[in-house]
């Protein structure tokens, strides 16, 4: 994958091997960004774990999720003892707990993959810093 060199304090994002090529924060994207995101999501094929702890006599009604990418793991819950009802995601190294603006799990999914990259393009700025 190349990378394109910028100004400093500019993020260069990889595009895929397709492109060849990156783009500047600043450079204009397309109108769908989000929704390619989205798409890009569901078709890498992220395959979502239920992972939820059952207790032996109650009703099995999943409420946790897990994804693995790579060596992370990402998790989404709506049945946290301490945030009950609400949804929370979890992924190491990069934050334990955050609550996520969702209704359903799979704006949930959406919206915990939305932070990690987040969490993932602030590390790569960070490092292309570093290299200049």
């Amino acid at each position: 994958m190349k990378h394109a060199r910028g100004k400093p304090g500019h993020f260069m994002e990889p595009m895929g091997e397709s492109h060849g090529q990156a783009y500047p924060s600043t450079a204009r994207r397309p109108r769908d960004h989000g929704r390619a995101f989205e798409s890009r999501i569901q078709e890498a094929g992220m395959k979502w774990k239920d992972t939820t702890s059952y207790s032996q006599g109650k009703e099995r009604t999943p409420t946790t999720w897990t994804a693995r990418f790579g060596v992370f793991s990402l998790t989404v819950t709506c049945g946290h003892i301490y945030y009950p009802g609400q949804w929370i995601a979890r992924c190491d190294p990069f934050f334990d707990i955050r609550e996520v603006s969702a209704k359903t799990k799979e704006e949930a999914m959406l919206a915990a993959v939305r932070i990690v990259r987040g969490y993932l393009m602030t590390s790569i700025s960070d490092l292309n810093e570093m290299q200049e």
